[in-house]
């Protein structure tokens, strides 16, 4: 009989600044370099979870949101590289977020993904394209994620 043990991976969430222990970002080992920063905004755990463990897995390091007013909070107080969101959420569109965050910071909303389900949409197509907006088909594969963070934090 083989027993393994792994450790319990603890991912970041979205809390209030006054609640977040100050830490150090996450550091690849070999090249001493701080991994980038993703937010990962949907209102799914399960796919905030399995985008958090693709992230990383790819030396990044993800931030999890479950609602556009926690995920404004974590963009104006330590702003990511670049953001994952879904389209449809409760309380506010991924548009809405989208807009919100350009006003905050115009450069962060060109580094920006929305996830969907129905990327066919006529008016999330022409809200994505016009503003240079990275589409990410739900449902997606760990391949697919990978490249849409590697072309969106560039």
């Amino acid at each position: 009989l083989v027993v393994l043990v792994l450790p319990v991976l603890a991912l970041p969430l979205a809390v209030p600044a006054d609640a977040a222990p100050a830490t150090p970002a996450p550091t690849n080992a070999a090249s001493g370099v701080t991994a980038l920063r993703i937010l990962v905004l949907d209102d799914e755990a399960s796919i905030r979870d399995f985008l958090a463990r693709i992230l990383l897995r790819n030396g990044y390091e993800p931030i999890a949101a479950i609602d556009g007013a926690s995920a404004l909070e974590i963009v104006r107080r330590d702003p990511p590289r670049a953001i994952l969101c879904d389209h449809r959420m409760a309380g506010m569109t991924g548009i809405a977020f989208h807009e919100a965050v350009a006003a905050i910071d115009p450069g962060l909303a060109r580094r920006f993904a929305f996830m969907s389900g129905d990327v066919l949409n006529g008016e999330l197509h022409d809200f994505a394209v016009t503003r240079g907006i990275v589409l990410l088909a739900k449902p997606f594969d760990i391949e697919s994620v990978g490249r849409t963070v590697a072309q969106i934090a560039t």
